[in-house]
């Protein structure tokens, strides 16, 4: 066979190739060559075996090594790489994509992603695939190291890495595919998966410049496709919905796959839906349906379609209406009727018919399976009882079942459970309000008419528990139903509280068994009886009427939904009618407390309509009502300014009318001077920050006996800062300096003193301890060892709780600035050096490297223990103040004549300690009065705005001496965070990378270290330890 083939094929065709072609430019190598190829024609056929097999032996001997670089080496490597390791590895890959594709649960009631979720949760059932897809493709590293597909190879481990929820590694593996492989392809494609990898750590500055850096490439089909699908991920997450249209545009024409297609197309059209643009949204649903799309996505193209029809004529809404009732209808569609019900109820709110919504939303409620649609559902019906109808106890009540089962990952879960908890208190204070009213309406009847009245009432109330007795009756012998909110609707399709309507749960359920109905019952208990402690006898008629005389939110115990709480229980009219009879304010007094619980309510309630719920108009109304019904209100001052706010912000005329009567009703008042001074709170932050300067300083001075120098501080504090939020603090450090100082009758006199001038301050008990103990001194009760011990030098620390709480209720809060003394410190002896800290370049593809670290060899390294290692360093870089360090010995101030000459001790030098997991801040300090920084707090923070979402950084801003200023970014959860943020400063998108020729520094700090900082104020000492111990 091998000497007819070569007589064949060489002899005919390639000897005759050699003679036409080669013979003109090389005759003596194409002469050799002929030669050769006519010899081994003439062998005889089992020479000619032998010489074959000797040459395949070769051949594969030469391919046995992966350091061969010929090339029948390079043809082996490269197939043996492409079809067997790299080949297992990405089937493997692929099929464990699309497991995970199909593990993610879909939510239609939100913007889909296109990509499959990394949530750990779904993710970690697939590790061991993953680590499968590592093992297969590290095989074809290894034992073919120079193929081609080693660069993919690398980007499948990358892959895994990034499927396992380990992002640093899969940059890492990225970083060194894009600097390791010739392809540029492979390069394009590294960078594009580098750019995910941000997104998914929210690190969008990086994700940035990749992006960036990508546009001045020419990349395949491939490469543009998932480019284009992050880049509208990455601006879905910024809010930037006209950017993630474009990029969905540019990348459907060429996708290759039909259902991806398809999916790509519905986030499409579900943005055109969320910007109005039906008609753009109509064509992109029609055109998914045509496609024939996987059945869910084709459903929900039809759901979607009904909602984006223009109904231009009243024929329209029967035939959605039909194409609803069709859709029900379908068998196939019997999973899928919780949405169809659901978006019959939007359509219905939609045309403003709220009952048969709320109708279309019960219906939903009681045929999902699916708790995340439930909860759609019940939010639904609170923003109808909220919006629509303004019945605010059941819309509290249906925000409260929606977040009992909506999962706590879930995009609405923060927004539901706030609004929930401000319905609650807005509930609270509406009810007040209705039932105050309600009873001052009965306290005006004359004695027959309130009798009338109140046998009228009774005689309902006793309708209603025993229709409530029925019901339960009812729902006993239906095998214990538990109650929705929807069945506590009153009047609900021409019944009232139809018990068990539905059951949220297939079959019986036991009551307790679902959280919805145990906390609405939870909500009326409290409601009716209040919070009670857990306790025999508890419903006792005295406890009863307590409850009653302060939450008199109902006037017999009928809740908002006409049920009694203890509906198993008949009402006692005896007992019923004393309590009622109790609650009627009748009489001068009683009719006052009776306003004033009304006055308090409006005015909570104008406020959370206008800082909670953001409704400016409904405010203002709740306000004018307030000033109509009060006008001798203790809120005047403060609501005639909320008023000119609302007005201001909608640029109404009546604010300068309100202005007006603040200034000329409340001169001084601090909302007069907002009106005149918009920064008026900035200023008062700033002067704070100053005095809490000086107030430090005094602090300082008096823990070190300086008293004289002490004093001097604490009166600046108190004549340039009078107002500022320290002077209670600054006068009782006053008070204790002249206890060391003065004669005991000064002392006594300057203690009351303060307790005069400041009755509201929070020092006031430590100032009562101590007139105690210094009364209880004199008359020889305490000796001189007991009272020196009820105060103490160290009484009042330079922060308080309070006063920094105080501080972080501005606008811009002001950095911390503590100088508390700390004891000497020493260093114990390293074991080791600090771990290098790897900080991550704001451009993620520039680097040329050659010599990157392999990530598939690193990751075969054993790692050391995090916790360990967080533990040594903790050990090593602990402190320990000096020993022998004995306080100076104080005497009572009864035998104090003079001050204390002792020289002040010697300041120790800063010693700064290396803890990498402590909280840190990074700070920016530059030249005060340079015009480049005039605007830098408002540019960070918009920068951290829009690339530091995820880590919600706030800016505090400092003077650190007298030509140097500092920006407080704060907190980052670690120092290598924290060092990482501080080199991206660098980057261009930095606002900082523009200022140039101008010397500053942008540094990480501990929240240990920065206190020593600020106190010692020596940045170059901070400097040198921050270079040698985090780089």
């Amino acid at each position: 066979m091998p000497l007819k083939w070569l007589n064949t094929f060489y002899g005919m065709n390639y000897v005759w190739i050699v003679r036409k072609i080669v013979i003109k430019k090389t005759p003596k190598i194409s002469s050799l060559f002929t030669f050769v190829i006519h010899t081994l024609c003439a062998l005889k056929k089992k020479q000619l075996n032998i010489l074959f097999l000797f040459v395949l032996a070769f051949s594969f001997w030469q391919c046995a090594s992966s350091e061969k670089s010929g090339l029948l080496g390079q043809v082996y490597h490269n197939t043996t790489a492409q079809y067997n390791a790299y080949y297992l590895g990405s089937e493997r890959l692929t099929a464990a994509e699309a497991k995970l594709t199909t593990a993610t649960i879909d939510d239609y009631n939100q913007i889909l992603t296109f990509f499959p979720s990394t949530d750990t949760s779904i993710t970690s059932p697939f590790r061991p695939e993953m680590e499968e897809v590592i093992k297969k493709a590290s095989f074809a590293i290894k034992k073919h190291p120079k193929s081609r597909w080693t660069g993919d190879s690398y980007i499948l481990v990358g892959k895994a890495r990034y499927y396992m929820g380990d992002y640093d590694e899969a940059i890492r593996t990225f970083r060194f595919v894009n600097t390791g492989t010739k392809k540029d392809q492979v390069r394009f494609r590294s960078q594009v998966w580098l750019m995910r990898c941000f997104i998914a750590q929210r690190d969008f500055e990086s994700a940035d410049a990749v992006s960036d850096l990508l546009k001045k490439v020419r990349l395949n089909k491939n490469n543009a496709v998932h480019l284009f699908l992050n880049r509208a991920d990455y601006y879905l997450l910024q809010k930037d919905t006209s950017l993630a249209i474009t990029n969905l545009k540019l990348a459907i024409p060429i996708m290759r796959n039909k259902d991806y297609q398809a999916r790509a197309r519905f986030i499409l059209a579900q943005l055109y839906q969320k910007t109005n643009n039906n008609k753009q949204a109509y064509e992109v649903y029609s055109k998914i349906l045509k496609k024939n799309p996987p059945y869910e996505l084709g459903f929900h193209s039809k759901l979607n379609l009904g909602q984006v029809t223009e109904l231009s004529d009243p024929n329209d809404k029967a035939r959605i209406e039909k194409y609803y009732t069709k859709l029900l209808k379908d068998s196939k569609n019997v999973d899928f009727r919780d949405k169809i019900y659901y978006e019959m109820a939007q359509f219905a709110l939609k045309q403003k018919q709220y009952e048969p919504a709320l109708d279309n939303l019960k219906k939903s409620t009681k045929a999902s399976g699916n708790e995340i649609q439930k909860a759609y559902s019940y939010l639904l019906a609170g923003k109808i009882y909220y919006e629509n109808l303004q019945k605010f106890s059941l819309a509290a009540a249906y925000y409260d079942s929606a977040v009992q089962v909506m999962p706590p990952n879930s995009v609405e879960y923060l927004a539901a459970s706030e609004r929930r908890d401000i319905l609650k208190e807005f509930s609270t204070h509406f009810t007040t309000i209705q039932t105050q009213d309600s009873l001052q309406a009965l306290a005006r009847l004359d004695s027959a008419s309130l009798n009338k009245r109140i046998n009228a009432i009774l005689e309902m109330a006793a309708k209603k528990a025993q229709q409530a007795q029925q019901d339960q009756q009812r729902q006993q012998n239906n095998g214990g139903q538990p109650r929705s909110p929807f069945n506590l609707i009153p009047g609900q399709n021409g019944q009232t509280n139809r018990p068990g309507g539905f059951n949220t749960n297939s079959g019986g359920t036991w009551y307790f068994d679902n959280p919805t109905s145990v906390a609405r019952a939870r909500a009326e208990f409290t409601q009716r009886w209040g919070n009670r402690q857990l306790q025999d006898n508890w419903r006792v008629s005295d406890k009863e009427a307590s409850a009653v005389a302060q939450n008199p939110n109902n006037l017999i115990g009928i809740d908002s939904t006409g049920v009694s709480p203890d509906s198993a229980t008949a009402i006692n009219p005896k007992a019923a009618r004393q309590d009622l009879l109790q609650n009627i304010p009748i009489g001068a007094e009683r009719m006052k407390a009776s306003n004033n619980q009304v006055e308090e309510a409006m005015f909570s309630l104008a406020g959370i309509y206008q800082q909670q719920l953001n409704e400016p108009t409904r405010a203002a109304e709740t306000y004018e009502k307030l000033l109509q019904r009060f006008p001798a209100t203790k809120h005047k001052s403060e609501v005639y300014y909320s008023l000119y706010l609302i007005n201001h912000e909608q640029k109404n005329e009546r604010a300068k009318t309100y202005a007006d009567l603040v200034k000329r009703e409340f001169p001084g008042s601090k909302y007069a001077k907002l009106i005149d001074q918009p920064d008026y709170l900035q200023q008062v932050s700033a002067n704070n920050q100053k005095a809490r300067q000086l107030y430090d300083s005094a602090f300082v001075n008096y823990h070190r006996e300086q008293y004289p120098v002490a004093i001097t501080l604490i009166n600046q504090v108190q004549k340039q800062y009078p107002d500022s939020e320290l002077s209670d603090r600054a006068a009782f450090l006053q008070v204790l300096i002249t206890g060391r100082t003065q004669k005991p009758a000064v002392f006594k006199t300057a203690v009351r003193q303060f307790m005069e001038q400041y009755p509201s301050s929070t020092l006031l008990p430590k100032a009562e301890e101590i007139l105690t103990s210094f009364e209880a001194y004199e008359s020889g009760q305490l000796s001189e060892a007991e009272f020196n011990k009820t105060h103490p030098k160290k009484t009042i620390e330079p922060f308080a709780p309070e006063a920094q709480a105080v501080a972080e209720q501005t606008e811009e809060p002001p950095v911390s600035t503590e100088a508390e003394v700390q004891p000497n410190r020493r260093r114990r002896p390293r074991k080791e050096v600090v771990p290098e800290v790897t900080s991550e370049p704001s451009d993620p593809e520039i680097t040329n490297d050659s010599t990157a670290t392999d990530p598939v060899a690193v990751a075969q390294e054993p790692v050391a223990d995090q916790d360990t290692t967080q533990a040594d360093q903790q050990q090593e870089s602990s402190v320990e103040p000096a020993s022998n360090t004995p306080k100076p010995e104080t005497s009572p101030a009864g035998t104090v004549s003079s001050p204390t000459t002792t020289a002040a001790p010697v300041a120790a030098a800063p010693v700064y300690a290396t803890n990498l997991a402590l909280p840190h801040v990074v700070v920016i300090a530059y030249p005060k009065t340079h015009p480049a920084f005039k605007n830098v707090y408002t540019k960070m923070i918009n920068y951290n705005a829009k690339y530091n979402q995820i880590d919600k950084l706030s800016i505090d801003s400092a003077t650190f001496s007298g030509a140097t200023n500092i920006l407080v970014i704060k907190e980052f959860g670690t120092g290598k965070k924290a060092v990482n943020y501080a080199t991206k400063q660098k980057a261009p998108q930095s606002p900082l990378s523009k200022i140039r020729g101008i010397e500053f520094t942008t540094f990480a700090i501990s929240s240990e270290n920065l206190p020593i900082l600020l106190k010692e104020g020596k940045l170059e000492d901070y400097l040198t330890f921050y270079k040698n111990n985090y780089f």
